[in-house]
């Protein structure tokens, strides 16, 4: 049965339906969360309630605390880790506004080192790989 070029199988109409728009609207982008974050700090900025270089701390905090959510909550398992320490490094990066700049990049450096040796750590176990004159693995 076809209703409106969705392919509905031999269930009830109304459900299947449903549950096919539900999973087509589901997936969730990391673009989209950056966008909004970004506008708002704009909108923030623009409209005079922070000044411009806490617009942008505002602007790296919110795009780093939504890549944080976006890791934690929509990414698969293997990319996780992955976000959400690089959703750490950006919004630490607004620390630039309250701390003096030279705490600010010994910060951003302590970040990046404990995500780089987190990845590492963390990494899944690769499979062994054969020994050379092994051949091929059985069928």
């Amino acid at each position: 049965m076809q209703a409106s070029g969705i392919r509905l199988n031999n269930s009830n109409f109304p459900s299947d339906l449903g549950q096919e728009i539900m999973m087509r609207n589901r997936s969730v982008g990391i673009g989209i969360g950056v966008i909004v974050a970004v506008l708002i700090a704009l909108a923030l900025t623009l409209f005079g309630i922070v000044s411009p270089v806490n617009g942008i701390a505002t602007m790296f905090l919110l795009v780093g605390l939504w890549i944080v959510v976006f890791g934690a909550a929509f990414s698969k398992a293997r990319d996780r880790l992955f976000f959400v320490g690089w959703g750490l490094v950006v919004a630490v990066l607004s620390t630039f506004a309250f701390l003096p700049l030279q705490y600010a990049l010994g910060l951003e450096v302590v970040v990046i080192l404990i995500v780089v040796l987190l990845s590492v750590f963390m990494r899944p176990a690769q499979r062994t790989p054969q020994p050379a004159g092994a051949g091929p693995a059985p069928p």
